[in-house]
């Protein structure tokens, strides 16, 4: 993981640049990008977006890079990481649910949460947050007593 962007939101274009430039040194096969733009971009391919160059640098060196479409929208122009050598992946649709089933070491079967989206499901977490000393951990096993 690279770190590019800092606590007060700010991602300077050297950050960024450098990020990239150390994943392709590193050798990594996929690069996950997601940085939003506060502007809307003018071209598809914009010369003031710097992930189109740092993207580009690793596309060229054989490294695909997936981006997100951006946090915006659904309006004109909040369509980011648009660069046809990039694989933009973002939401159709807002509301989704992550159902999950895990099986217990009993046989039992238990449908749940994955993933809390922010709207009631009717279904409950599959993950129990207890109290610290209520929870043996030891890095392979979790049980709550």
């Amino acid at each position: 993981m690279y770190k590019v962007c800092w606590e007060d939101g700010s991602c300077s274009a050297a950050d960024i640049l450098k990020g990239f430039d150390e994943a392709i040194h590193d050798g990594v096969d996929v690069i996950s990008v997601s940085l939003g733009q506060n502007v809307p971009l003018y071209s598809q391919i914009d010369p003031r977006d710097i992930l189109n160059f740092g993207s580009f640098h690793a596309v060229a060196h054989g490294i695909s890079v997936v981006a997100a479409g951006g946090n915006e929208g659904p309006y004109g122009q909040t369509v980011s990481g648009s660069a046809p050598w990039i694989l933009t992946v973002a939401a159709s649709a807002p509301d989704r649910a992550f159902p999950t089933q895990i099986t217990l070491g009993n046989g039992q079967s238990l449908t749940g949460e994955a993933l809390f989206t922010g709207n009631e499901t009717g279904l409950v977490n599959l993950v129990y947050d207890a109290p610290d000393d209520d929870l043996e951990f030891d890095g392979y096993n979790i049980k709550y007593d």
